[in-house]
Formats: C-alpha cells, sequence, structure tokens
C-alpha cells in the first residue's frame, strides 16, 4: 500500500482555549495545539498538512465514558471540583475540550478508515484526569 503525501490533520482553533491562560494559568497546556500549528504554518512542512476542522464536538454524555456523571457535571456547570485541573475555568474551557477530545476521536477514526493516510491531531492535557476529577493539567481523558 502506498502512503499518501499528506498528514490528515484534525484541528480547529475551537479546541484551544484562550481565555484567562496566558495570564493566570502556570500551565499553558490550553494554548500548544494553537501554537504548534502556528509554527507548523510558518514552516515549509505546511503544505504536507491537510487540516479537517469541520468535525463536530463531542457532547457532554460522550465523556462518561470515562469520567462519573458527577465530576462532568460539576464541569460543564461550574460547581463542585470544576477546577481539580489547574486550569482557570471558563466557557471557552469548556467549548475547547469539547473539541479536543473530539480531534483525536476523528483523526484515530479516520486512521482506521484510511489506512494509507498518517493522521494527526494536536492536542494536549489529556493523560493525568482521573474518572472522578481532572488533574495535573487533564481535564477529562482523551
Amino acid at each position: 500500500m502506498q502512503r499518501k503525501q499528506t498528514i490528515s490533520t484534525f484541528y480547529t482553533d475551537k479546541q484551544v482555549c484562550f481565555d484567562s491562560i496566558r495570564e493566570h494559568s502556570y500551565s499553558q497546556s490550553p494554548l500548544k495545539p494553537y501554537l504548534l500549528m502556528q509554527k507548523i504554518e510558518r514552516s515549509e512542512l505546511q503544505s504536507h498538512f491537510e487540516v479537517h476542522s469541520d468535525f463536530p464536538p463531542f457532547k457532554q454524555e460522550e465523556f462518561l465514558l470515562a469520567h462519573t456523571e458527577e465530576y462532568v457535571s460539576n464541569f460543564f456547570n461550574k460547581t463542585g471540583n470544576y477546577r481539580s485541573n489547574g486550569i482557570p475555568w471558563s466557557e471557552n474551557l469548556t467549548t475547547s475540550v469539547t473539541y479536543t477530545n473530539s480531534a483525536i476521536y476523528h483523526a484515530i477514526k479516520h486512521s482506521l478508515e484510511h489506512p494509507d493516510q498518517l493522521c494527526f491531531a494536536p492536542v494536549s492535557g489529556m493523560h493525568h484526569a482521573r474518572p472522578t476529577s481532572g488533574q495535573g493539567f487533564c481535564t477529562f481523558s482523551g
């Protein structure tokens, strides 16, 4: 099988939280996908990335696969342990995590449907979260 010369990249600026991150967060993790894509766009490699940005965000109930109903509800409704990830909460943050998790899902799905093409989803902060809380700048497990 001949591999395609482009990398299917699942990215949208909607998966980036810009609110108060530079000013009020120890971690710049919510900005990393954006910063990486900016670097790629300025490089000679840009033509090798085929960006898909039309994927839908995850719905709140889709996070229940790996997280408790209480924690998911707390995060989206700004109650209880909603700040357990250590990142300043905002509506932009809630939107960004729905797209971040969806981006990695759609990249995996695309790679299974198109094994002749490399896939990429620039995401961060998806491996420290627990079923009952965020942790280490990670809100949900990817």
